[in-house]
């Protein structure tokens, strides 16, 4: 949610390794040391010492660290983002400060886990996020399940036809036979995966897309020429093929009349307007920070409520607002 994952790359590979090491030994009593009755249960585990280092290393260091992070970015963060990250800091601090309460009685502490209740509120809270807060994108998640499940399907079938045939028509098949067709549906997969990929895309969904192949193709774009114009249709059709944008449009900051000048416009209706004053609003709160200015969010903002800058950005039907800086001067497509 954080887009953390590269930045702390290391980190989370030296907490997998930790946790791979603690399941070697999950079921070995240095991990879990009884069971036997306490209080009103009839089975209770009783601690072993690994698990109390478990405990030290993974729960509460994950749990503590989680949430510092979460409390630092919070109060940093505006709009939909914030409101994403409030409620899963609050279902975090819940759920898992709920389900600390099963501790004390690993350790004999007469205390009953009463706070187990509170665990049920942290799916609860990130669920009511997902879906009011778009706190995932879920439309990206179901377009890749789309393609690999459309992709593993088909060869599936094609193996199972292949297999078929030759059984039906040479009677015997070989363990050879099974791993020549397991082989060839490994090489055949990336190619059925592009092929869905590119149905998905131009049927389906509207940004099945390699950021990377995209930044890529602009770069060879604009090595071919130097003519402005030229290099904005590039972009255009680049981020039309991967984004299926309705719309694209450049204006170009005049510092001098604190203004901005439609350089470049394919698809919005503008009536003939080509000069657009600069809102101090959006200004310090996106443009300075270079942050996008994403409509749909921003609309979240209690601050940009009534911003004739912001309604005008909705009504001629920007989407996205996004800052460019070329040598310190301000761009924004």
């Amino acid at each position: 949610m954080l887009g953390l994952n590269k930045q702390k790359k290391a980190k989370i590979l030296i907490f997998y390794i930790i946790t791979f090491f603690f399941l070697l030994f999950s079921f070995s009593p240095l991990f879990v040391k009884d069971v036997e009755p306490t209080l009103y249960f009839s089975f209770w585990p009783k601690a072993g010492w690994l698990y109390s280092l478990y405990l030290i290393f993974i729960y509460f260091s994950l749990v503590i660290y989680s949430v510092v992070l979460l409390l630092k970015y919070y109060k940093y963060s505006t709009g939909l983002r914030r409101a994403q990250i409030r409620y899963v800091l609050l279902g975090s601090i819940l759920g898992f400060g709920g389900g600390a309460t099963n501790f004390f009685l690993w350790y004999d502490i007469k205390v009953l886990p009463l706070g187990n209740i509170l665990v049920v509120l942290y799916p609860i809270l990130f669920s009511y996020s997902i879906i009011k807060h778009r706190l995932m994108d879920i439309k990206f998640v179901l377009r890749k399940s789309y393609v690999y499940l459309a992709s593993l399907s088909s060869i599936i079938i094609l193996a199972t036809i292949v297999k078929y045939i030759l059984i039906r028509y040479f009677f015997e098949i070989s363990l050879w036979a099974d791993l020549v067709i397991l082989i060839l549906a490994i090489l055949v997969f990336p190619a059925i995966k592009d092929y869905f990929y590119r149905l998905g895309n131009k049927y389906f969904f509207s940004s099945l897309y390699d950021s990377r192949e995209v930044i890529a193709e602009i770069s060879d774009k604009l090595r071919t020429t130097l003519e402005a114009r030229r290099i904005y249709d590039f972009i255009y059709q680049i981020l039309t093929n991967a984004f299926h944008v309705k719309a694209f449009g450049l204006l170009i900051y005049n510092e001098a009349d604190k203004n901005y000048l439609a350089e470049y416009n394919n698809g919005f209706t503008l009536n003939g307007r080509k000069i657009f004053a600069e809102d101090k609003m959006l200004t310090e709160m996106f443009i300075k920070k270079n942050q996008p200015i994403i409509t749909e969010d921003a609309s979240h903002v209690p601050e940009l409520k009534g911003n004739k800058y912001f309604e005008m950005l909705n009504k001629v039907g920007v989407e996205i607002l996004a800052p460019l800086n070329v040598k310190d001067k301000i761009s924004k497509i």
